[in-house]
């Protein structure tokens, strides 16, 4: 009788974790929703303050922008290297003594699937929008996007060019300009 306890709860666990594991997938893709026109893209803000929407009709963040800067990853990197960090402090400096918000778009290169690098893109610009937060910034003021390999800097098809397109692109914005 132990036996026939045990296996029960076994195949309850089982059918359980198979449950459980069917849902976190489902309610996980659920709510990505893909912009209204064109280029694929995925839109992240942590909290729901910042939530926001795009499509490949609003040109980036470089509309109303004061100020771009860029950073530039190694290959399948997400990682802020250290000699980018004076480059996000100084947008947090900007930004604290001005006001405004910042937009960052994460970019990639063309090899990898389209998929892949729109989450590699989210994962870039989610890192520089967790440091500009650790830094002090108010999630409010951030707002960040992927592109994936969508827009590249430079079209070729080399190291050279894939350098340059492995890139978060951060646009100030003033204080007063409509958040994207």
């Amino acid at each position: 009788m132990k036996a026939a306890t045990t296996r029960r709860i076994g195949t309850t666990l089982t059918t359980g974790h198979v449950v459980l594991g069917v849902l976190v997938i489902g309610l996980g893709c659920s709510h990505a929703k893909p912009p209204i026109h064109g280029t694929p893209a995925l839109v992240g803000h942590a909290p729901e303050a910042r939530r926001a929407t795009t499509s490949s009709a609003d040109n980036s963040g470089a509309q109303q922008a004061t100020d771009k800067h860029s950073l530039y990853f190694p290959f399948d990197s997400a990682q802020i290297d250290d000699h980018d960090k004076p480059t996000l402090e100084t947008v947090v400096r900007e930004l604290k003594a001005k006001g405004g918000w910042v937009r960052i778009e994460g970019n990639c290169d063309e090899r990898g699937t389209t998929e892949y690098n729109l989450v590699l893109g989210d994962r870039r610009a989610r890192a520089a929008a967790d440091y500009v937060e650790r830094m002090g910034l108010a999630p409010i003021k951030v707002n960040y996007v992927s592109y994936g390999s969508e827009r590249p800097k430079d079209p070729r098809h080399n190291d050279s060019a894939w350098a340059k397109n492995r890139r978060d692109d951060i646009f100030v914005h003033a204080a007063g300009t409509e958040q994207e």
